[in-house]
């Protein structure tokens, strides 16, 4: 009867055993899955502040057509600007357009 005691005993601490295992496996598993949502979300953090960096930028782009637009223009037709403020405009243009590649 005490060897049967004991038989018992030592599968109840196996099996608890073999049960810690398992918990000690899942948290793993859990920590793993969070580790990937942090990481996720700090490669969407990165994203967006380069969108929103983008946005800027295109407003600010906008910003320069528009204010070329409400200028006056001669009657000739022709827009009441010189060229050193098309080249500005074009500068500006291709500094922005080289960032957003």
């Amino acid at each position: 009867e005490q060897s049967s005691t004991t038989n018992e005993i030592a599968r109840n601490v196996a099996e608890a055993a073999r049960g810690s295992s398992e918990i000690a496996e899942n948290i793993g598993s859990v920590a793993g899955a969070a580790r990937a949502t942090t990481e996720g979300a700090a490669a969407i953090q990165d994203v967006a502040t380069g969108l929103a960096e983008v946005a800027e930028q295109l407003q600010s782009l906008v910003g320069s057509f528009e204010d070329a637009a409400r200028l006056p223009m001669r009657s000739s037709g022709q827009w009441a600007y010189d060229s050193s403020t098309v080249q500005d405009e074009a500068k500006d243009h291709m500094a922005w357009s080289d960032g957003t590649r």
